[in-house]
């Protein structure tokens, strides 16, 4: 009966580590400055978790920056309740708002219901750029890209990374004026599948609305392309395979340039 009763005890302690080493494998950050989201960004890159960066109400000035060789995912995201309207993220046109770099061989980055300011000082550079892992996904689920008077920038660059979503997105350019926005979208790093749905990108001035030159699989359904100086849609997979699936439907182009 003392031998069980051991057994029963080491047992339940080892299921205790158990969950403890998987609970210590999560961290969470609540930010409301922008101190403290790059704080919170830098403690993230090696803490040997999952991070997810809650974003209370309010307007972060600055080039975020996260770079990591881990193989932990990154999520940045309101606080619950927080509208997307009421977090915004601006570059303060000196370079990207925020910038994301995954060099290990997995982890996934989400970024969702966040507004970006495309004020980057440069119509070559994106508000938010995600270098994604080799073998993970990008999801940008929810964001707003958008231009004012005087700025520029790319909307949304992603530089590399297995597969990316971009879903629920509103990427809007000036149409007119100067300086010049580029492109709403440019993806060239994608190995593996993008898939942008549901999402308007409209007004983007000398540049196309979304810009592709990666993917092995392509998939554009349910969106918006309109107003774009070049291109709505540019797809040439010049810098990765080839060849490549496509699958375009349930889309509405409109007075882009070409």
């Amino acid at each position: 009966m003392k031998t069980s009763l051991r057994s029963l005890k080491l047992a339940a302690l080892a299921g205790m580590t158990m969950l403890t080493a998987i609970a210590a494998r999560a961290a969470d950050f609540h930010v409301a400055t922008a101190q403290d989201f790059q704080n919170a960004l830098t403690a993230a890159t090696a803490n040997g978790a999952d991070n997810t960066v809650w974003l209370t109400n309010g307007y972060y000035t600055g080039n975020f920056s996260y770079n990591s060789s881990a193989i932990y995912s990154l999520t940045v995201q309101p606080e619950p309740g927080v509208a997307k309207t009421n977090v915004t993220i601006d570059g303060g046109g000196g370079g990207r708002g925020l910038n994301i770099t995954c060099s290990g061989a997995s982890g996934n980055v989400t970024v969702s219901n966040i507004t970006f300011l495309r004020n980057c000082g440069s119509s070559s550079i994106g508000a938010l750029r995600i270098a994604a892992s080799s073998g993970g996904t990008a999801i940008v689920d929810g964001c707003r890209f958008l231009s004012a008077n005087n700025s520029s920038g790319v909307g949304l660059e992603i530089a590399s990374g297995l597969n990316t979503i971009i879903r629920n997105c509103l990427v809007l350019g000036k149409t007119n004026g100067s300086p010049n926005d580029g492109d709403g979208i440019n993806i060239s790093g994608v190995t593996g599948n993008t898939l942008i749905c549901n999402s308007t990108i409209a007004g983007n001035r000398a540049g196309d609305g979304a810009n592709i030159t990666a993917s092995a699989v392509l998939t554009v359904t349910n969106n918006v392309f309109q107003t774009n100086f070049y291109h709505g849609l540019y797809f040439n997979p010049s810098s990765g395979s080839k060849t490549a699936v496509v699958a375009v439907s349930n889309n509405v182009f409109s007075v882009n340039g070409n």
